[in-house]
């Protein structure tokens, strides 16, 4: 299913047998919540409005083996950070990890990569 580039804020349809959702260029400001789609294998949300996800937001989607979610607005907290970094294999389910996750805010980190960033203390 490709909903790309439909200015959508939000997508809550239960679609119990889609294998691959594109919805990039849209203004999403979080993932979809997984349990919407129980098989899902990839996702492409490039260019929306994300500025974090977590290990729970990815967990909610029991198959999904493939995720491009770069070139959005991320948030380099410590909660984000300490997530990447504790993820060693994130290049293999983010293949466009990790030159296209920026970090948009802080201010001193933005432009940094998010596999880079160091927030202070």
């Amino acid at each position: 299913l490709d909903v790309s580039n439909n200015n959508l804020d939000s997508f809550s349809l239960f679609l119990p047998r889609l294998r691959k959702l594109y919805i990039s260029r849209n203004k999403l400001k979080t993932l979809p919540d997984g349990s919407f789609f129980p098989v899902l294998l990839v996702m492409k949300i490039r260019e929306n409005a994300l500025s974090t996800f977590s290990k729970d937001q990815l967990g909610s989607f029991p198959k999904l083996e493939t995720l491009e979610a770069g070139d959005n607005h991320f948030v380099c907290s410590c909660e984000l950070l300490s997530f990447t970094l504790g993820q060693p294999a994130l290049s293999q389910v983010l293949p466009d990890w990790p030159d296209s996750y920026l970090c948009n805010s802080p201010p001193r980190l933005r432009g940094q990569r998010v596999q880079e960033a160091r927030p202070s203390v």
